[in-house]
């Protein structure tokens, strides 16, 4: 009995632990991602902050100006804005969001400087706007560069909380989008639907410690446009190539990048094509 007791106590203490600490952040403060997004192991705000009375829902847009949008224009600076609805009497708010792209889930854009009682907290190579301190407002925002053109659709991942303020999470209830906000990139739908194919394609050494050359069997000549980015979504290198018939190649120069993985892409406008490099 005095067992089950120390461990009850000794419970509820590690629950307040938790509850104050995320007060500065989940990805601060327990280096974990409760968006519910595919990083987040099925985690969110709802796996600690359960027991209230509060019916929060979250609703979060992508602001250019005033106007909402659902397409991103490779580069612009757009304003993320997440609030938090249905819990008008709780004593203050938290939030985490995460934008991502392509199916390793990759780090997309950039955060602008984060407003007061906001940050941005890096998190296994992405990056995550949260809370740094209990709100009183339910709203966030804070500005959003788009990334580099040819990433294709933007997922935005977001989860949030109602407090009540005593110091722990009994009593809060969490919040989550059962669906991220799909962005999609301007004018690039087609592209992405069709995969741009050659007779042969390589890229060797892969992976490397310098760079790589792509080495490519060509049948239909015309000119195409060749970008590198790295695993967060900034562009490191692009040219225009005109190819012509048969074999030839081209030099992907990473010497002066760190280690990590690379994304090489190549268009004609209407089609494209992916390859992943690594730099050991």
């Amino acid at each position: 009995m005095k067992i089950r007791m120390l461990y009850t106590v000794f419970s509820l203490i590690a629950l307040a632990i938790i509850g104050w600490n995320a007060s500065d952040g989940p990805a601060k403060a327990q280096k974990a991602d409760r968006t519910m997004s595919p990083l987040s192991n099925n985690s969110s705000c709802s796996t600690c902050h359960t027991s209230g009375s509060y019916s929060p829902a979250l609703n979060v847009q992508l602001l250019d100006g005033e106007a909402a949008v659902t397409t991103y224009e490779p580069g612009k600076t757009y304003t993320l804005r997440v609030a938090i609805t249905g819990a008008d009497d709780a004593a203050g708010y938290g939030f985490q969001s995460v934008l991502l792209y392509g199916d390793d889930n990759l780090n997309a854009g950039t955060f602008g400087a984060a407003p007061s009682g906001m940050q941005v907290t890096p998190l296994n190579d992405r990056m995550y706007a949260e809370h740094s301190a209990r709100s009183n407002s339910n709203v966030f925002t804070i500005d959003w560069t788009a990334p580099a053109g040819g990433l294709g659709d933007v997922r935005i991942y977001a989860g949030g909380n109602a407090v009540n303020g005593n110091g722990s999470v009994s009593g809060d209830v969490g919040t989550f989008l059962s669906d991220p906000l799909v962005i999609t990139e301007a004018g690039t739908s087609n592209v992405r639907d069709q995969e741009l194919t050659f007779d042969a394609i390589r890229i060797s050494p892969n992976p490397t410690r310098s760079g790589a050359l792509l080495s490519l069997d060509n049948s239909r000549p015309g000119r195409y446009l060749l970008t590198v980015y790295n695993a967060v979504g900034q562009l490191i290198e692009q040219q225009s190539l005109d190819l012509v018939m048969g074999e030839q190649s081209h030099w992907i120069d990473l010497d002066a990048q760190p280690r990590g993985l690379y994304f090489l892409r190549l268009t004609n406008g209407q089609q494209q094509l992916t390859r992943k490099i690594l730099k050991q």
